[in-house]
């Protein structure tokens, strides 16, 4: 059984705890791509759509999906960071 106090703090293993870390962040980043991916794919289908629209005579899809992704890209892409 492992018992501790403030003046004898318990010592556990990093090692393991490490790697299951390392793990996480791993899978967060796999999610994030894969996120990155259906989101640009998304947008993609809109414009398309909003293209598909514009040739019939309207043209609201094809401006709204064009606002989304230039507030995306303003938001998320071409922005320094600051400091």
């Amino acid at each position: 059984m492992l018992r501790g106090s403030v003046f004898n703090p318990v010592q556990v293993p990093t090692r393991g705890l490490k790697l299951a870390l390392l793990a996480v962040v791993a899978i967060l980043r796999a999610m994030k791509f894969f996120a990155a991916i259906a989101v640009y794919l998304l947008l993609g289908v809109a414009l398309g759509w909003g293209l598909l629209l514009a040739v019939k005579g309207s043209l609201w899809f094809l401006v709204a999906g064009l606002v989304v992704y230039v507030l995306l890209l303003a938001k998320l892409g071409c922005q320094p960071k600051p400091h």
